[in-house]
């Protein structure tokens, strides 16, 4: 930490790389809701590189390290493609499934930045930290091209936009 404080970083973007897409299957997708709650509980995760990610530095942690950096956070979501520069083994997400995945952003959302009363905003309260995180950014994909990317952030954009159109997307 203190190295990277030391960095004077102006955002940190989290998850970083192919995690947030997944390699070859759905089922690794990155799901934030399986990175907060007690540490304990979180789940794991196969990851793109054949390892396990064990969610023990979550989107709670991360927002965290953000604030007492002084940084931005840059949370990245998946943009229903699998990791395009691998051989991918099942669909992307159809239009429709798409649409549906948009309120697992929406809810990270309002983990950050909700109300402590609020569906999402009391489990960052009950997890210490009862006052929103600032929040101005979603990052959705990551490495991502050609029109099955575009048309899917073009959904995922507005659905973000019309709920909280303060949330820059990237």
């Amino acid at each position: 930490f203190e190295t990277l404080k030391d960095l004077n970083p102006k955002f940190l973007r989290f998850p970083g790389g192919c995690v947030a897409e997944g390699s070859h299957f759905r089922s690794n997708f990155y799901n934030w809701k399986d990175t907060v709650g007690p540490v304990e509980t979180r789940k794991e995760n196969a990851n793109t590189w054949g390892g396990m990610q064990t969610y023990g530095i979550g989107f709670y942690e991360y927002f965290m390290m953000c604030e007492s950096l002084g940084a931005y956070a840059v949370p990245v979501v998946h943009a229903g493609v699998l990791c395009q520069a691998r051989e991918i083994k099942e669909p992307l997400l159809s239009v429709e499934e798409t649409k549906a995945y948009a309120q697992d952003i929406l809810d990270l959302i309002e983990f950050a930045t909700g109300d402590a009363t609020s569906e999402w905003g009391s489990l960052r309260a009950e997890m210490g930290h009862p006052d929103p995180f600032e929040l101005k950014y979603i990052a959705i994909g990551n490495e991502n091209w050609a029109a099955s990317y575009f048309t899917r952030y073009g959904i995922l954009e507005r659905i973000v936009k019309e709920a909280y159109p303060n949330i820059t997307t990237i």
